[in-house]
């Protein structure tokens, strides 16, 4: 359960204390800076191969799903520390993109919960799928990272997932009545959907920024 959607208590105070000062302080998220720079660069860079390619030396850019591809690629990469291949990022992005449209879809049972076993919408169920095998993704991305912990392969807190696993794992009195990995993987969601708009609009300033440094520098 996420922090905004869980009810007030220590298990809400305790998630957002993490959030707030371990995750997204100034000085962790000036640390992962050059993630940002380096993955608007290789963005800029796949469109510039791309109208090289292109007969016309043009190519057709989607400004709702572009910026949104790239940005969901640097929050991937600032939470797990990982650069998803073309199909594996796609993929990782249409389970996050379904989970979080259906997160506000409206169900019957809600107003009328009677109706529940009927799931006249079927919004219920696609729900249960969809989080299920997003459930999965985040899961095998947990286990990767205490895999290498266990084999001592990382040298520091190099993303949010390390830094949740000793702050989780190696501390039992941070959250004792609840289980590590779910709470590891809510924080995840939860960081994911506040702050893939923000790093959208981040994004595009940053993209038009770079067009006007590349227009000036040829024009001199």
């Amino acid at each position: 359960m996420a922090t905004p959607s869980s009810p007030y208590g220590s298990y809400r105070r305790e998630t957002r204390k993490i959030a707030t000062v371990e995750l997204l302080s100034n000085h962790r998220l000036e640390k992962l800076k050059h993630v940002r720079e380096s993955e608007v660069k290789a963005s800029i860079k796949g469109l510039f191969e791309d109208c090289q390619n292109s007969t016309t030396g043009k190519v057709s850019v989607e400004m709702k799903h572009w910026p949104e591809g790239t940005t969901f690629d640097i929050i991937i990469r600032i939470i797990a520390g990982k650069r998803y291949t073309s199909q594996e990022g796609t993929d990782l992005h249409e389970h996050a993109a379904s989970f979080f449209t259906l997160f506000g879809k409206f169900v019957e049972s809600d107003a009328l919960p009677f109706l529940r076993w009927l799931d006249i919408s079927g919004n219920e169920r696609l729900m249960k799928k969809t989080a299920k095998e997003f459930d999965i993704i985040l899961q095998q991305l947990l286990d990767e990272h205490k895999i290498k912990r266990g084999s001592s392969e990382v040298k520091g807190d190099e993303d949010f997932i390390y830094v949740m696993l000793s702050l989780l794992c190696d501390n039992a009195k941070q959250l004792p009545d609840s289980d590590a990995d779910t709470v590891i993987k809510a924080l995840c969601l939860e960081w994911i959907e506040m702050h893939l708009p923000s790093f959208r609009k981040w994004y595009i300033t940053m993209a038009c920024y770079a067009s006007r440094l590349h227009i000036c520098s040829r024009e001199t």
